[in-house]
């Protein structure tokens, strides 16, 4: 049987599809009156072990306070309710971020909870708060967070959602609605939420051709073809730039091109305008290639000479967080190889850097038929397999 889908395979999940530039909202816990939570649904019920944030900026003046992460209930205004979870309420972790005691500026970083905490059932509602736990926040001894991303469209009108409280009182007021939680929490075998480090680009040129590596798992199919791509960027700085997407076999060491189109910047809706991001929908103007299961592929963008595209890039703080997302962690990641334009078979082989293998470029090919195995059963959909 075969199934007809012509829509993106999303491998970043609604909370990652950008709708304008991507940004951060920062919060500085810089007073022992403020504090931040995020509060979610558990996607388990198996023992959380693990939770994390990103940690903007550490400012040191040799007297930091010592912040705790714990996890709470939620009340029936959508607030946290105060009572940590966990037997002995003991679902939490004191921390004192330092760089001596190894927390770093600009880092998603993870803490173990002093005791694990099993949800009572898949679906339970909790909070992730940060506060003080002791000594004194203040503008010379505190640190700062990424709480959540703007202009992404995710779930930033429900769950989850992030609250920022500065007089120790949380309201409806503290509901921050314009940006979608940046947070995580593991189990011993997964890792939940969305636990972005962050969003960085990466250069498209005449040298350098930059591809999403990609493989769907086997035995989730017997065959499928892929169409185009559907992908965010800052356009060419200049009108007239001629682009190629193009589709490569033979996993890293020996691609060969299946299918390939070349595009000109002056067919975007505002030629030479820099520095906006766009989605652009590019499709192939030859026949879709016939693609198995469980085999790796390339799909990967090449700029002709005088000027350069940056394709926008999610960046994790290991290869594993990203199981996080849709399709499991580095089956999709980063790639590039040095080229002469136009790019094709043979020539330089792909290559994934230790940093590549925790990126997720914001490339995703359209998927078209995919043929479901013999006698199949089952499910066969990942975590999150939305369209677009």
């Amino acid at each position: 049987m075969t199934t007809t889908f012509r829509t993106p395979l999303d491998h970043l999940g609604p909370s990652l599809l950008p709708s304008g530039n991507v940004a951060v909202t920062t919060v500085q816990l810089s007073t022992n009156n403020t504090r931040v939570a995020w509060v979610f649904q558990a996607e388990t019920a198996s023992q959380i072990t693990t939770v994390g944030f990103k940690l903007n900026t550490i400012t040191d003046g040799g007297s930091m306070p010592t912040y705790r992460l714990s996890l709470q209930g939620v009340d029936g205004a959508g607030l946290p309710d105060g009572t940590i979870k966990g037997v002995s309420n003991s679902a939490f972790v004191t921390f004192t971020p330092t760089t001596g005691n190894g927390y770093a500026n600009g880092t998603f970083t993870w803490i173990a909870l002093g005791t694990a905490y099993t949800p009572a059932n898949i679906g339970e509602i909790l909070a992730l708060v940060i506060d003080v736990s002791s000594g004194t926040a203040s503008g010379t001894n505190k640190i700062s967070i990424d709480q959540g991303l703007q202009n992404v469209a995710g779930y930033s009108t429900g769950v989850p959602y992030t609250l920022t409280d500065t007089n120790l009182t949380w309201a409806a007021g503290d509901k921050v609605a314009s940006s979608d939680p940046v947070f995580g929490y593991k189990t011993s075998g997964d890792v939940f939420g969305l636990p972005v480090e962050s969003v960085t680009s990466a250069t498209i040129s005449s040298t350098t051709e930059v591809a999403l590596r990609f493989t769907l798992p086997a035995g989730f199919g017997t065959s499928f073809q892929i169409l185009g791509a559907l992908w965010n960027c800052a356009v060419a700085a200049n009108a007239g730039r001629l682009y190629r997407l193009s589709l490569y076999s033979g996993g890293e060491s020996a691609p060969s091109l299946l299918e390939q189109i070349e595009m000109d910047s002056d067919w975007h809706d505002t030629p030479g305008s820099s520095g906006t991001d766009r989605y652009l929908r590019t499709l192939f103007d030859d026949a879709a290639s016939t693609l198995t299961f469980g085999t790796q592929y390339h799909l990967g963008l090449a700029l002709d000479s005088g000027s350069t595209l940056t394709l926008r890039v999610y960046q994790f703080a290991a290869a594993g967080d990203m199981k996080a997302l849709p399709w499991g962690d580095s089956a999709f990641c980063l790639a590039s190889r040095t080229i002469t334009y136009p790019p094709a078979t043979g020539g330089n082989v792909f290559a994934s850097s230790a940093t590549q293998l925790k990126q997720r470029p914001i490339l995703l090919p359209i998927l078209s038929d995919w043929t479901v195995p013999v006698a199949s059963s089952g499910i066969i959909a990942p975590r999150i397999f939305t369209g677009f």
